[in-house]
């Protein structure tokens, strides 16, 4: 059954674990072993880390500084714009950075972290940027020009990316994650506008009404929303990118589909594999960087007789050169240790897919190909270089992990079939595809494949 998740205000979650660097050099995955979260970042459908909000950071950073250095000392009256201070434009930016107090920064910076990394993820740095600023210039404007006085703090900038928010998708669920933990959860879009509703209010209610400025607020919003629709951010890429699994599927589905990814599925569900198995051919041929096609064709491969097209399926997704590893490429890397498919690769492949399954922290996968490789002697002075490498991946994330237990495993294997390192040779990993691959992808795809009558 499909979790339903509420939406979170304020989070504040305590995590037991360290993020980690991998071994390789990629970004982590795993968690903290201390510390507090109090950010909810976006995730794309295409990764399983959430990117870092540079332009919120940046924002938060300088309104910190502002802060400590000399808005503390100022008071509401000399921060202030009157109707006589038109000659200074550029202090309608200025005063975003400018709290007058300790209650109204840490309420703004709240809304500011937990609103704006979904704001900048949809509408990118500049864009935002261009959001932030001109919408809280324009919003003191507003409300210099509506009530002569300007509103204190930056509450029409925070107001102008909720808009944007809300505009590019209304209601739609996001995909999100809690910092420091890899629980996700469902964050509507909607929900920025009562996060800033509440949260003022409640400033408003603890610190007085005088620093609410309506007029200020609502020509941020509408600031925000206009940039939004201006700029047709509902339709992007970015904002299809970041809506929820559930979500995606049904704004991407069948109008948008093409016919023979359709009738490939279909097949597949009917379980005619050949037919499924020449659809999906012709489907990588076409797409061959789409990693849904590519599970696809492995899937019907692993139901058919014909090793050739299991091993042209496996060799596909091996090559496939990504920089983020999705679930479902994670979950096809664990299919591809089966017995069936390692009879088919070369020992080539198998060291190539015992590393992409350290990368993903699937080490029992991995170590399950390699003890087949070092248990052959003729295989393991052949390709030393490379299962020690492989090893010593293993060994290395354990031992930041803190597993003792299973770094002394894996350490009793290294001095079991590497005595010195100065003696370890072998040939080094490959770097060309095999070439049944390389004329595998250069056929022309099959564009007349008789109809199913």
């Amino acid at each position: 059954m499909r979790q339903r998740h509420s939406p979170l205000l304020a989070i504040v979650a305590s995590t037991r674990r360290l993020k980690l660097i991998n071994y390789s050099g990629r970004a982590p995955i795993g968690c903290a072993d201390s510390g507090l979260a109090v950010l909810v970042l976006p995730i794309r459908r295409d990764s399983r880390t959430s990117s870092i909000p540079l332009a919120v950071l940046v924002v938060a950073a300088v309104s910190t500084i502002v802060f400590f250095s000399s808005a503390q000392s100022l008071s509401p009256d000399a921060t202030a714009l009157t109707a006589q201070s038109w000659r200074q434009p550029w202090r309608l930016l200025a005063l975003l950075f400018v709290h007058p107090s300790v209650g109204l920064w840490l309420a703004c910076l709240l809304v500011l972290l937990l609103v704006g990394p979904f704001a900048e993820a949809v509408a990118g740095i500049a864009l935002f940027l261009l959001c932030y600023l001109g919408g809280g210039a324009f919003g003191a404007a507003v409300g210099l020009f509506w009530s002569g006085s300007t509103p204190a703090g930056d509450w029409p900038a925070l107001w102008a990316i909720a808009g944007l928010l809300a505009a590019a998708f209304r209601a739609r669920p996001l995909a999100a994650r809690l910092v420091g933990s890899r629980r996700r959860i469902s964050f509507p879009a909607l929900a920025g506008l009562p996060i800033v509703i509440g949260v003022q209010a409640l400033c408003g209610f603890l610190l007085g009404w005088g620093a609410v400025n309506v007029p200020a607020d609502l020509a941020g919003l509408a600031f925000g929303a206009g940039i939004g629709a201006l700029f047709k951010l509902r339709r992007s890429r970015r904002a299809q990118g970041l809506l929820a699994p559930e979500q995606a599927r049904e704004t991407t589905g069948t109008p948008r589909e093409s016919a023979l990814a359709r009738e490939a599925r279909e097949a597949a569900a009917r379980l005619e594999t050949r037919r499924a198995t020449q659809l999906f051919q012709d489907l990588v041929d076409l797409e061959p960087r789409r990693v849904e096609h590519l599970c696809g064709y492995l899937n019907v491969a692993l139901l058919g007789p014909d090793e050739t097209v299991l091993q042209d399926a496996a060799l596909r997704l091996l090559w496939l050169r990504s920089k983020s590893h999705s679930e479902q490429l994670r979950k096809t890397f664990l299919l591809l240790t089966q017995p069936k498919v390692l009879k088919v690769l070369p020992i080539d492949e198998h060291l190539r897919l015992a590393r992409r399954l350290v990368r993903l922290h699937e080490d029992a996968a991995a170590l399950k190909v390699l003890d087949a490789i070092l248990s052959d002697s003729h295989l393991r002075q052949l390709y030393g270089r490379q299962l020690a490498d492989c090893l010593l991946g293993i060994y290395t994330g354990y031992v930041r992990r803190r597993l003792t237990t299973l770094a002394e495993t894996i350490h009793s294997r290294l001095t079991l079939y590497f005595e010195a390192a100065g003696d370890i040779g072998g040939v080094p990993p490959a770097t060309r595809p095999p070439s049944a691959l390389h004329a595998s992808t250069q056929r022309p795809p099959n564009t007349r494949l008789p109809r199913r009558s």
